[in-house]
Protein backbone atom coordinates (compact mmCIF):
# COMPACT_ATOMS: atom_id res chain seq x y z
CA UNK A 1 0.00 0.00 0.00
CA UNK A 2 2.79 2.41 0.97
CA UNK A 3 4.60 2.03 -2.50
CA UNK A 4 1.24 2.39 -4.32
CA UNK A 5 0.87 5.71 -2.60
CA UNK A 6 4.23 6.85 -2.99
CA UNK A 7 4.01 6.00 -6.92
CA UNK A 8 0.79 7.89 -6.92
CA UNK A 9 2.35 11.25 -5.55
CA UNK A 10 5.00 10.76 -8.11
CA UNK A 11 2.30 10.17 -11.04
CA UNK A 12 0.30 13.21 -9.53
CA UNK A 13 3.73 15.79 -9.42
CA UNK A 14 4.85 14.62 -12.47
CA UNK A 15 1.22 15.02 -14.18
CA UNK A 16 0.39 18.90 -12.53
CA UNK A 17 3.40 20.21 -11.34
CA UNK A 18 4.45 23.40 -13.66
CA UNK A 19 6.82 23.50 -16.75
CA UNK A 20 10.86 23.71 -15.49
CA UNK A 21 11.58 25.89 -18.17
CA UNK A 22 9.15 28.60 -20.25
CA UNK A 23 9.01 27.30 -23.86
CA UNK A 24 7.84 30.22 -26.62
CA UNK A 25 5.95 27.06 -28.45
CA UNK A 26 4.28 26.24 -24.98
CA UNK A 27 2.89 29.48 -24.45
CA UNK A 28 2.24 29.74 -28.19
CA UNK A 29 0.43 26.73 -27.78
CA UNK A 30 1.65 25.33 -30.97
CA UNK A 31 3.73 22.82 -32.66
CA UNK A 32 7.11 22.32 -34.53
CA UNK A 33 8.51 21.21 -37.97
CA UNK A 34 10.10 18.47 -38.98
CA UNK A 35 13.57 20.53 -38.84
CA UNK A 36 13.44 21.11 -35.23
CA UNK A 37 11.85 24.41 -35.34
CA UNK A 38 8.95 25.37 -32.40
CA UNK A 39 6.00 27.43 -34.71
CA UNK A 40 5.20 30.18 -32.73
CA UNK A 41 2.25 31.06 -35.42
CA UNK A 42 2.27 30.04 -39.29
CA UNK A 43 5.22 31.87 -40.78
CA UNK A 44 7.40 32.62 -37.39
CA UNK A 45 9.31 29.76 -36.13
CA UNK A 46 11.93 29.08 -32.90
CA UNK A 47 14.65 27.50 -32.53
CA UNK A 48 17.43 27.53 -29.67
CA UNK A 49 20.96 26.21 -30.17
CA UNK A 50 23.60 25.09 -28.10
CA UNK A 51 27.36 24.70 -29.57
CA UNK A 52 30.42 24.05 -28.16
CA UNK A 53 32.18 27.06 -26.16
CA UNK A 54 29.97 26.58 -24.65
CA UNK A 55 27.94 28.70 -26.72
CA UNK A 56 24.48 29.87 -27.17
CA UNK A 57 22.23 31.19 -29.71
CA UNK A 58 18.45 31.96 -30.55
CA UNK A 59 16.85 32.26 -33.42
CA UNK A 60 13.59 33.34 -34.78
CA UNK A 61 12.32 33.02 -38.90
CA UNK A 62 9.50 34.63 -40.95
CA UNK A 63 8.33 33.25 -43.60
CA UNK A 64 9.15 35.89 -46.49
CA UNK A 65 6.50 35.14 -48.72
CA UNK A 66 2.71 35.07 -46.98
CA UNK A 67 0.60 32.08 -47.39
CA UNK A 68 -2.25 32.65 -49.64
CA UNK A 69 -3.92 30.11 -47.64
CA UNK A 70 -3.68 31.60 -44.32
CA UNK A 71 -5.81 34.80 -43.63
CA UNK A 72 -3.52 36.02 -41.16
CA UNK A 73 -0.44 38.20 -42.31
CA UNK A 74 2.93 38.64 -40.54
CA UNK A 75 5.25 41.12 -40.97
CA UNK A 76 8.69 42.79 -39.69
CA UNK A 77 8.11 45.85 -37.65
CA UNK A 78 10.55 48.15 -35.95
CA UNK A 79 9.97 49.80 -32.64
CA UNK A 80 11.30 53.44 -30.75
CA UNK A 81 12.15 53.49 -27.61
CA UNK A 82 9.35 55.37 -25.69
CA UNK A 83 8.04 56.47 -29.11
CA UNK A 84 10.20 58.90 -30.09
CA UNK A 85 13.80 59.48 -31.08
CA UNK A 86 15.95 59.74 -28.35
CA UNK A 87 13.68 57.16 -26.02
CA UNK A 88 15.34 54.83 -24.15
CA UNK A 89 13.42 51.92 -23.59
CA UNK A 90 13.71 47.97 -22.72
CA UNK A 91 13.12 45.51 -25.49
CA UNK A 92 10.35 43.77 -23.59
CA UNK A 93 8.98 47.27 -23.12
CA UNK A 94 9.02 48.12 -26.91
CA UNK A 95 7.43 45.10 -28.02
CA UNK A 96 4.63 45.59 -24.92
CA UNK A 97 4.72 49.14 -26.55
CA UNK A 98 3.85 48.29 -29.82
CA UNK A 99 1.67 45.52 -29.13
CA UNK A 100 -2.40 45.94 -30.13
CA UNK A 101 -0.87 49.91 -31.68
CA UNK A 102 -2.01 50.64 -34.88
CA UNK A 103 0.13 49.82 -37.93
CA UNK A 104 -0.19 50.76 -42.04
CA UNK A 105 0.86 46.91 -42.80
CA UNK A 106 -1.24 46.18 -45.86
CA UNK A 107 -1.17 49.73 -47.32
CA UNK A 108 -4.39 50.19 -44.62
CA UNK A 109 -3.75 52.60 -41.63
CA UNK A 110 -5.86 50.98 -38.80
CA UNK A 111 -4.35 47.10 -38.49
CA UNK A 112 -2.54 46.42 -35.33
CA UNK A 113 -0.05 44.40 -34.64
CA UNK A 114 0.47 41.63 -32.62
CA UNK A 115 4.23 41.92 -31.31
CA UNK A 116 5.68 37.73 -31.50
CA UNK A 117 9.07 38.65 -31.13
CA UNK A 118 11.54 41.86 -30.59
CA UNK A 119 14.97 41.83 -30.77
CA UNK A 120 17.15 44.88 -29.90
CA UNK A 121 18.26 47.43 -33.28
CA UNK A 122 21.30 49.99 -33.91
CA UNK A 123 23.52 51.86 -32.03
CA UNK A 124 22.78 54.79 -30.12
CA UNK A 125 25.24 57.62 -29.10
CA UNK A 126 25.42 60.11 -26.13
CA UNK A 127 22.23 61.74 -27.25
CA UNK A 128 20.46 58.39 -26.91
CA UNK A 129 19.30 58.52 -30.82
CA UNK A 130 19.78 55.77 -32.99
CA UNK A 131 22.66 56.04 -35.14
CA UNK A 132 22.21 56.18 -38.71
CA UNK A 133 18.51 56.50 -40.05
CA UNK A 134 15.54 54.51 -39.10
CA UNK A 135 12.00 53.29 -41.27
CA UNK A 136 9.30 52.90 -39.05
CA UNK A 137 5.46 51.37 -40.54
CA UNK A 138 6.08 52.57 -43.27
CA UNK A 139 7.82 56.46 -42.11
CA UNK A 140 11.12 57.94 -43.69
CA UNK A 141 11.73 58.74 -39.71
CA UNK A 142 15.16 59.42 -39.96
CA UNK A 143 17.67 60.02 -42.96
CA UNK A 144 20.16 56.81 -42.94
CA UNK A 145 23.85 58.29 -43.34
CA UNK A 146 24.87 59.52 -46.63
CA UNK A 147 27.49 57.37 -47.83
CA UNK A 148 28.45 56.21 -44.65
CA UNK A 149 27.55 52.75 -43.53
CA UNK A 150 24.35 51.86 -45.46
CA UNK A 151 20.96 51.09 -44.66
CA UNK A 152 20.97 47.89 -43.05
CA UNK A 153 18.21 44.83 -43.57
CA UNK A 154 15.31 46.51 -45.73
CA UNK A 155 11.74 45.27 -45.58
CA UNK A 156 9.06 46.60 -47.77
CA UNK A 157 5.05 46.52 -48.46
CA UNK A 158 5.72 44.26 -51.37
CA UNK A 159 7.21 41.62 -49.10
CA UNK A 160 11.40 42.61 -50.79
CA UNK A 161 13.74 42.48 -48.53
CA UNK A 162 17.74 43.71 -49.24
CA UNK A 163 20.98 45.17 -47.59
CA UNK A 164 21.57 48.41 -48.96
CA UNK A 165 25.75 49.16 -48.42
CA UNK A 166 26.00 52.26 -49.20
CA UNK A 167 23.26 54.97 -49.94
CA UNK A 168 22.83 58.61 -50.36
CA UNK A 169 20.33 61.53 -50.69
CA UNK A 170 20.30 63.53 -53.92
CA UNK A 171 18.39 66.92 -52.95
CA UNK A 172 17.10 67.49 -55.79
CA UNK A 173 15.21 63.80 -55.52
CA UNK A 174 13.56 64.59 -51.78
CA UNK A 175 10.99 67.40 -52.76
CA UNK A 176 7.48 68.73 -52.18
CA UNK A 177 4.78 70.02 -54.84
CA UNK A 178 2.08 72.09 -53.98
CA UNK A 179 -1.38 71.92 -55.64
CA UNK A 180 0.21 69.81 -58.72
CA UNK A 181 2.21 72.74 -59.66
CA UNK A 182 5.02 71.38 -60.96
CA UNK A 183 6.79 74.95 -60.39
CA UNK A 184 6.03 75.03 -56.73
CA UNK A 185 8.33 72.72 -55.56
CA UNK A 186 10.92 72.40 -52.63
CA UNK A 187 13.61 70.82 -51.47
CA UNK A 188 13.45 68.75 -48.40
CA UNK A 189 16.71 69.14 -46.37
CA UNK A 190 16.33 67.05 -43.18
CA UNK A 191 13.48 64.77 -41.58
CA UNK A 192 13.29 64.80 -37.29
CA UNK A 193 16.71 67.24 -37.37
CA UNK A 194 17.38 70.84 -36.06
CA UNK A 195 16.73 73.39 -38.52
CA UNK A 196 18.53 76.65 -39.57
CA UNK A 197 17.63 79.68 -41.33
CA UNK A 198 17.72 78.12 -45.49
CA UNK A 199 16.45 74.73 -43.77
CA UNK A 200 12.97 73.75 -44.95
CA UNK A 201 12.34 70.27 -42.21
CA UNK A 202 9.85 67.75 -42.07
CA UNK A 203 8.85 66.51 -38.78
CA UNK A 204 7.02 63.01 -38.73
CA UNK A 205 5.03 61.66 -35.28
CA UNK A 206 8.79 59.90 -34.41
CA UNK A 207 10.25 63.01 -33.24
CA UNK A 208 8.18 63.39 -30.59
CA UNK A 209 4.83 65.11 -29.31
CA UNK A 210 6.01 68.53 -30.53
CA UNK A 211 8.28 70.34 -32.88
CA UNK A 212 11.53 72.13 -31.37
CA UNK A 213 10.77 75.43 -29.76
CA UNK A 214 11.44 78.10 -32.98
CA UNK A 215 11.15 81.81 -32.48
CA UNK A 216 11.59 82.86 -36.17
CA UNK A 217 10.42 80.77 -39.77
CA UNK A 218 6.62 78.97 -40.14
CA UNK A 219 5.51 75.56 -39.59
CA UNK A 220 2.82 74.22 -41.45
CA UNK A 221 0.57 71.13 -40.13
CA UNK A 222 -0.06 68.56 -42.81
CA UNK A 223 -2.86 65.77 -42.29
CA UNK A 224 -1.74 63.01 -44.01
CA UNK A 225 -3.59 60.34 -46.13
CA UNK A 226 -0.72 58.04 -45.49
CA UNK A 227 2.68 57.41 -44.02
CA UNK A 228 5.83 59.37 -45.13
CA UNK A 229 7.11 56.84 -47.67
CA UNK A 230 9.75 56.82 -49.47
CA UNK A 231 8.26 57.35 -53.37
CA UNK A 232 10.38 58.29 -56.44
CA UNK A 233 8.60 61.39 -58.05
CA UNK A 234 7.10 60.52 -61.40
CA UNK A 235 6.40 63.33 -63.61
CA UNK A 236 2.44 64.03 -64.08
CA UNK A 237 1.86 60.51 -61.49
CA UNK A 238 0.43 61.87 -58.56
CA UNK A 239 0.02 58.70 -57.45
CA UNK A 240 3.50 58.25 -56.87
CA UNK A 241 3.17 60.78 -54.42
CA UNK A 242 2.33 61.08 -50.43
CA UNK A 243 -0.36 63.39 -50.56
CA UNK A 244 -1.68 65.45 -47.84
CA UNK A 245 -3.55 68.64 -47.01
CA UNK A 246 -2.76 71.93 -44.84
CA UNK A 247 -4.59 72.11 -41.52
CA UNK A 248 -3.06 74.65 -39.85
CA UNK A 249 -0.02 77.46 -40.43
CA UNK A 250 2.12 78.83 -37.64
CA UNK A 251 3.99 82.15 -37.76
CA UNK A 252 7.29 82.73 -35.88
CA UNK A 253 5.97 79.99 -33.85
CA UNK A 254 7.83 76.09 -32.89
CA UNK A 255 6.62 73.09 -30.48
CA UNK A 256 3.68 72.48 -33.03
CA UNK A 257 1.86 69.89 -31.61
CA UNK A 258 2.59 66.57 -34.22
CA UNK A 259 -0.78 63.69 -34.52
CA UNK A 260 0.23 60.50 -35.47
CA UNK A 261 -1.47 61.35 -38.78
CA UNK A 262 0.13 64.81 -39.48
CA UNK A 263 3.77 65.59 -40.33
CA UNK A 264 4.86 69.22 -39.76
CA UNK A 265 6.39 71.51 -42.45
CA UNK A 266 9.30 73.42 -40.56
CA UNK A 267 10.77 76.48 -42.59
CA UNK A 268 13.69 78.57 -41.47
CA UNK A 269 13.24 82.41 -42.23
CA UNK A 270 14.85 82.21 -45.46
CA UNK A 271 12.60 80.20 -46.75
CA UNK A 272 9.39 81.16 -45.18
CA UNK A 273 8.00 83.80 -47.66
CA UNK A 274 8.92 81.77 -50.66
CA UNK A 275 6.60 78.86 -48.95
CA UNK A 276 4.10 80.79 -47.75
CA UNK A 277 3.63 82.56 -51.20
CA UNK A 278 2.10 79.14 -52.79
CA UNK A 279 0.24 77.56 -50.08
CA UNK A 280 -3.00 78.45 -48.00
CA UNK A 281 -5.21 76.33 -45.34
CA UNK A 282 -6.44 74.03 -47.28
CA UNK A 283 -3.76 73.18 -49.83
CA UNK A 284 -2.62 69.77 -50.96
CA UNK A 285 0.97 68.42 -50.56
CA UNK A 286 2.44 65.94 -52.43
CA UNK A 287 5.69 64.33 -51.02
CA UNK A 288 8.57 62.61 -52.50
CA UNK A 289 11.78 61.14 -51.41
CA UNK A 290 14.45 58.71 -53.44
CA UNK A 291 17.18 56.69 -51.80
CA UNK A 292 20.18 56.29 -54.25
CA UNK A 293 21.52 52.91 -53.49
CA UNK A 294 25.42 52.41 -54.49
CA UNK A 295 27.59 49.80 -54.25
CA UNK A 296 29.90 48.96 -51.13
CA UNK A 297 32.59 51.21 -52.06
CA UNK A 298 30.49 54.00 -52.93
CA UNK A 299 31.51 54.07 -55.92
CA UNK A 300 28.99 52.42 -58.01
CA UNK A 301 25.27 53.00 -58.68
CA UNK A 302 23.38 50.30 -57.79
CA UNK A 303 19.68 49.76 -58.08
CA UNK A 304 17.79 48.29 -55.24
CA UNK A 305 13.78 48.29 -54.70
CA UNK A 306 13.43 51.08 -51.73
CA UNK A 307 10.28 52.03 -53.00
CA UNK A 308 7.86 51.48 -50.19
CA UNK A 309 10.29 50.41 -47.62
CA UNK A 310 8.22 49.66 -44.57
CA UNK A 311 10.80 48.67 -42.43
CA UNK A 312 14.54 49.43 -41.70
CA UNK A 313 17.36 50.51 -39.21
CA UNK A 314 20.42 50.97 -39.27
CA UNK A 315 22.89 48.18 -39.26
CA UNK A 316 26.27 48.00 -37.69
CA UNK A 317 28.02 46.68 -40.68
CA UNK A 318 27.30 44.42 -43.52
CA UNK A 319 28.84 41.15 -42.26
CA UNK A 320 27.55 38.63 -44.80
CA UNK A 321 26.93 39.33 -48.68
CA UNK A 322 26.19 36.54 -51.21
CA UNK A 323 27.59 34.26 -48.66
CA UNK A 324 31.54 36.30 -48.53
CA UNK A 325 32.12 36.90 -45.07
CA UNK A 326 33.24 40.39 -44.22
CA UNK A 327 34.59 41.33 -40.97
CA UNK A 328 36.20 44.29 -38.77
CA UNK A 329 40.46 43.77 -38.87
CA UNK A 330 40.22 43.55 -35.07
CA UNK A 331 37.76 40.46 -34.42
CA UNK A 332 38.96 38.52 -31.69
CA UNK A 333 36.75 38.86 -28.98
CA UNK A 334 33.69 36.60 -27.76
CA UNK A 335 30.64 38.87 -26.95
CA UNK A 336 26.92 38.49 -27.20
CA UNK A 337 25.79 39.83 -30.36
CA UNK A 338 22.56 40.16 -32.47
CA UNK A 339 22.60 40.11 -36.29
CA UNK A 340 19.83 39.93 -38.95
CA UNK A 341 20.00 37.77 -42.09
CA UNK A 342 17.88 36.26 -45.09
CA UNK A 343 17.54 34.10 -47.79
CA UNK A 344 15.27 33.20 -50.46
CA UNK A 345 12.81 31.56 -48.10
CA UNK A 346 13.19 33.33 -44.23
CA UNK A 347 14.04 36.46 -42.63
CA UNK A 348 16.15 35.71 -39.36
CA UNK A 349 16.37 37.70 -35.88
CA UNK A 350 19.60 35.93 -33.82
CA UNK A 351 20.81 36.75 -30.65
CA UNK A 352 23.96 35.11 -28.75
CA UNK A 353 24.35 35.11 -25.33
CA UNK A 354 28.20 35.96 -23.98
CA UNK A 355 30.79 36.84 -20.88
CA UNK A 356 29.25 34.22 -19.22
CA UNK A 357 31.83 31.55 -19.32
CA UNK A 358 29.58 28.67 -17.82
CA UNK A 359 26.59 29.69 -19.99
CA UNK A 360 28.07 31.00 -23.50
CA UNK A 361 31.05 32.52 -24.19
CA UNK A 362 29.32 34.41 -26.85
CA UNK A 363 31.14 34.66 -30.89
CA UNK A 364 33.53 36.45 -32.63
CA UNK A 365 31.99 38.33 -35.76
CA UNK A 366 33.44 36.01 -37.85
CA UNK A 367 32.08 32.79 -35.33
CA UNK A 368 28.48 34.83 -35.99
CA UNK A 369 28.88 34.81 -39.90
CA UNK A 370 30.13 30.94 -40.54
CA UNK A 371 26.54 30.69 -37.76
CA UNK A 372 24.13 32.63 -40.18
CA UNK A 373 25.92 30.89 -43.33
CA UNK A 374 26.96 27.52 -42.30
CA UNK A 375 24.06 26.86 -39.80
CA UNK A 376 21.26 28.57 -40.71
CA UNK A 377 22.05 28.79 -44.72
CA UNK A 378 21.49 32.24 -45.10
CA UNK A 379 23.82 34.06 -47.36
CA UNK A 380 23.49 38.07 -46.03
CA UNK A 381 23.23 39.81 -43.22
CA UNK A 382 23.85 42.33 -40.88
CA UNK A 383 25.43 43.02 -37.47
CA UNK A 384 23.21 44.72 -35.28
CA UNK A 385 24.29 46.74 -31.85
CA UNK A 386 25.83 43.64 -29.40
CA UNK A 387 26.87 43.41 -26.00
CA UNK A 388 24.83 44.17 -23.20
CA UNK A 389 22.07 45.76 -25.78
CA UNK A 390 21.80 41.63 -27.03
CA UNK A 391 18.15 40.79 -26.10
CA UNK A 392 15.24 38.69 -27.28
CA UNK A 393 11.75 38.88 -26.55
CA UNK A 394 9.37 35.82 -27.58
CA UNK A 395 5.70 36.15 -26.69
CA UNK A 396 6.80 39.03 -24.41
CA UNK A 397 9.05 37.29 -22.49
CA UNK A 398 12.85 37.19 -22.55
CA UNK A 399 14.13 34.10 -23.77
CA UNK A 400 18.56 34.52 -23.72
CA UNK A 401 20.50 35.76 -21.06
CA UNK A 402 21.49 39.31 -21.67
CA UNK A 403 24.73 39.73 -20.23
CA UNK A 404 24.29 43.49 -18.01
CA UNK A 405 24.25 43.41 -14.37
CA UNK A 406 21.68 45.13 -12.16
CA UNK A 407 22.29 46.47 -9.30
CA UNK A 408 19.60 46.96 -6.74
CA UNK A 409 19.91 51.23 -4.55
CA UNK A 410 17.89 51.27 -1.61
CA UNK A 411 16.95 54.75 -0.16
CA UNK A 412 15.84 55.63 3.02
CA UNK A 413 12.38 55.64 4.09
CA UNK A 414 11.22 59.62 4.01
CA UNK A 415 7.66 59.85 6.34
CA UNK A 416 5.11 61.69 4.98
CA UNK A 417 4.70 65.42 5.93
CA UNK A 418 1.27 65.00 7.07
CA UNK A 419 -0.50 67.47 5.94
CA UNK A 420 -4.28 66.89 4.88
CA UNK A 421 -4.00 69.03 1.33
CA UNK A 422 -5.59 67.79 -1.65
CA UNK A 423 -3.67 67.02 -4.70
CA UNK A 424 -4.53 68.65 -8.21
CA UNK A 425 -6.29 66.02 -9.98
CA UNK A 426 -4.82 66.53 -13.11
CA UNK A 427 -1.60 65.45 -11.59
CA UNK A 428 -2.19 62.36 -11.30
CA UNK A 429 -3.26 61.41 -15.08
CA UNK A 430 -0.07 60.13 -16.48
CA UNK A 431 0.85 62.30 -19.64
CA UNK A 432 3.15 58.73 -21.33
CA UNK A 433 2.21 55.18 -20.46
CA UNK A 434 4.79 53.21 -18.92
CA UNK A 435 5.77 49.37 -20.77
CA UNK A 436 8.58 48.67 -18.87
CA UNK A 437 8.21 45.85 -16.49
CA UNK A 438 8.26 47.47 -12.77
CA UNK A 439 11.86 45.01 -12.70
CA UNK A 440 14.57 44.32 -15.80
CA UNK A 441 15.95 42.01 -13.46
CA UNK A 442 14.80 38.94 -15.80
CA UNK A 443 17.23 36.35 -16.91
CA UNK A 444 20.04 38.89 -16.62
CA UNK A 445 19.35 42.92 -16.48
CA UNK A 446 17.97 44.52 -19.89
CA UNK A 447 19.44 46.83 -20.81
CA UNK A 448 17.42 50.05 -22.69
CA UNK A 449 18.05 50.84 -26.24
CA UNK A 450 17.16 53.01 -28.29
CA UNK A 451 14.95 51.17 -31.24
CA UNK A 452 14.47 47.57 -32.12
CA UNK A 453 12.87 45.22 -34.62
CA UNK A 454 9.78 43.29 -34.02
CA UNK A 455 8.10 40.25 -36.12
CA UNK A 456 3.70 41.23 -35.68
CA UNK A 457 1.41 39.38 -36.65
CA UNK A 458 -1.28 41.63 -38.16
CA UNK A 459 -4.71 42.15 -36.90
CA UNK A 460 -7.15 43.47 -39.05
CA UNK A 461 -9.17 46.79 -38.12
CA UNK A 462 -11.89 46.59 -35.62
CA UNK A 463 -14.21 49.64 -34.46
CA UNK A 464 -16.31 50.22 -31.79
CA UNK A 465 -20.20 49.08 -31.29
CA UNK A 466 -20.90 52.23 -28.93
CA UNK A 467 -23.53 54.66 -30.68
CA UNK A 468 -21.08 57.46 -31.11
CA UNK A 469 -21.11 59.04 -33.97
CA UNK A 470 -18.78 62.44 -35.21
CA UNK A 471 -20.23 65.66 -33.60
CA UNK A 472 -21.73 63.88 -30.82
CA UNK A 473 -21.63 66.37 -26.87
CA UNK A 474 -19.54 64.31 -24.85
CA UNK A 475 -18.40 64.73 -21.40
CA UNK A 476 -15.55 63.44 -19.43
CA UNK A 477 -16.71 60.97 -16.89
CA UNK A 478 -13.09 60.42 -15.71
CA UNK A 479 -9.97 62.28 -15.45
CA UNK A 480 -8.12 60.81 -18.96
CA UNK A 481 -4.67 61.86 -21.01
CA UNK A 482 -5.88 63.58 -24.20
CA UNK A 483 -3.39 62.10 -26.89
CA UNK A 484 -2.16 62.50 -30.38
CA UNK A 485 -3.33 59.25 -31.78
CA UNK A 486 -5.53 56.59 -31.04
CA UNK A 487 -3.87 54.30 -28.28
CA UNK A 488 -1.49 54.11 -25.16
CA UNK A 489 1.23 53.96 -27.09
CA UNK A 490 1.26 57.75 -28.26
CA UNK A 491 1.76 60.69 -25.96
CA UNK A 492 -0.42 62.67 -23.82
CA UNK A 493 -0.02 66.27 -24.48
CA UNK A 494 -3.16 67.36 -21.91
CA UNK A 495 -4.59 66.06 -19.00
CA UNK A 496 -8.60 66.09 -18.95
CA UNK A 497 -10.39 66.33 -15.75
CA UNK A 498 -13.59 65.00 -15.28
CA UNK A 499 -16.80 66.92 -16.10
CA UNK A 500 -15.43 68.51 -19.19
CA UNK A 501 -17.73 68.98 -22.41
CA UNK A 502 -16.54 68.51 -25.98
CA UNK A 503 -17.56 67.32 -28.96
CA UNK A 504 -16.41 64.28 -30.77
CA UNK A 505 -14.64 65.03 -34.41
CA UNK A 506 -16.26 63.32 -38.21
CA UNK A 507 -12.64 61.51 -38.76
CA UNK A 508 -14.52 57.97 -40.77
CA UNK A 509 -11.19 56.02 -41.27
CA UNK A 510 -10.49 56.30 -37.48
CA UNK A 511 -13.64 56.96 -35.24
CA UNK A 512 -14.24 54.25 -32.26
CA UNK A 513 -11.13 52.16 -34.04
CA UNK A 514 -9.57 49.76 -31.40
CA UNK A 515 -5.87 50.12 -30.00
CA UNK A 516 -4.35 49.19 -26.91
CA UNK A 517 -7.17 47.42 -25.44
CA UNK A 518 -9.45 50.35 -26.02
CA UNK A 519 -11.28 52.15 -28.30
CA UNK A 520 -10.25 55.80 -29.37
CA UNK A 521 -12.44 58.83 -30.80
CA UNK A 522 -11.43 62.22 -31.72
CA UNK A 523 -12.17 65.12 -29.56
CA UNK A 524 -11.75 69.01 -29.39
CA UNK A 525 -11.97 70.01 -25.64
CA UNK A 526 -10.89 72.74 -23.61
CA UNK A 527 -9.65 73.87 -26.87
CA UNK A 528 -7.75 71.41 -27.53
CA UNK A 529 -8.05 68.36 -30.57
CA UNK A 530 -6.73 64.89 -29.71
CA UNK A 531 -7.72 61.68 -29.17
CA UNK A 532 -9.59 60.52 -26.29
CA UNK A 533 -10.42 56.70 -24.70
CA UNK A 534 -14.07 55.55 -25.08
CA UNK A 535 -14.33 54.54 -21.59
CA UNK A 536 -13.48 57.93 -20.37
CA UNK A 537 -16.50 59.76 -21.99
CA UNK A 538 -20.36 59.76 -22.30
CA UNK A 539 -23.00 61.28 -24.57
CA UNK A 540 -25.47 64.15 -22.93
CA UNK A 541 -28.56 63.18 -22.41
CA UNK A 542 -31.40 64.12 -25.10
CA UNK A 543 -32.76 66.71 -23.41
CA UNK A 544 -29.71 68.72 -24.15
CA UNK A 545 -29.90 70.26 -27.27
CA UNK A 546 -27.61 73.00 -26.11
CA UNK A 547 -23.94 73.85 -26.07
CA UNK A 548 -22.88 73.27 -22.10
CA UNK A 549 -22.68 76.85 -20.63
CA UNK A 550 -24.23 78.93 -23.87
CA UNK A 551 -26.32 81.78 -22.26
Amino acid sequence: MIKKIALLLVWIGVAFSPALSWSPAQAAASGQTEDGWEVLTPGVDYREFTLPGPVRAYVVRMAIKDDPDDPVDITLESAIGRGYLGGLETVRGMAARYDDAIDYWGSEWGNRSDILVAVNGSYFGGSDTPENGMVQSGWYAKRFDNLNGGSGLVWTLTRQVFIDDCVTHRPEKQILHIDGDATAGFSITGINTSRSDNDLIVYTPQFGARTPDQTNGVEVVVKMTRPLLILPYSTGNSTSAVIGKVTEIREAAGSTLIHFDELVLSAGENQREALLSHLNIGSTVLFNQEITSLSRDCGTPVDLPWTKAYTSLGAAFHLLEDGKIYTPAQDTTRAPRTALAYDPNYIYLIVVDGRQPDISVGMTFQELAGFIRDTLGAQDGVAQDGGGSSTMVVNGQVVNRPSDICYTVFLPLVSSSGTNSIPNPTQTIPLEEKFEPNTRLQAGCERRVANAILIARVLPREYSKTSFTGSDLVFTTTATALRTGPGTNYPGFAAIPAGNYGILLDDPEFDGIRAKGTYWWKISILGKIGWIDEKAIATLAPRFSFWPFQH
